[in-house]
């Protein structure tokens, strides 16, 4: 079997996804394998999923210096990846993200707080604002 096009195949008709999305997924499955084995295999029936196996994968990302929604989603790729040999019968059932153990810090764009006066005149242009309504 040729995992390679199987795997497409598998995400975007099985599970309904976008074309697109299959693609980020495979290339992060193919990415895992050649974590895993040193290169990108043929034959991926002897493929080893853990929770201690992804976070070193997801570490070696962070050592990169990749930003932490970029490894989320190479995660969620994984985990897919996972799904696949699971259903093709080569590994045990996959694990939920939450049950990985691994954090995934969340950027957020902070803004620097109001002070006093800014938030006073904040406040008065949204009672004003309510009043025309």
């Amino acid at each position: 079997m040729n995992w390679k096009k199987d795997f497409l195949n598998y995400f975007v008709v099985t599970q309904n996804l976008a074309p697109d999305t299959a693609k980020g997924y495979f290339y992060d499955a193919r990415e895992y394998a050649s974590f895993i084995f040193g290169e990108i295999p043929d034959d991926i029936s002897n493929i080893e999923f853990s929770p201690l196996l992804i976070r070193d994968f997801a570490a070696s990302f962070r050592m990169k210096g990749s930003q932490e929604s970029t490894i989320e989603r190479k995660i969620y790729g994984v985990l897919a990846f996972w799904l696949y040999c699971f259903e093709a019968g080569y590994v045990g059932k996959p694990l939920a993200f939450r049950d990985l153990g691994i954090l995934v810090k969340r950027s957020l764009n902070p803004t620097d707080p109001l002070n006093r006066l800014e938030y006073k005149n904040f406040m008065e242009k949204i009672h004003v604002e309510l009043q025309h309504l």
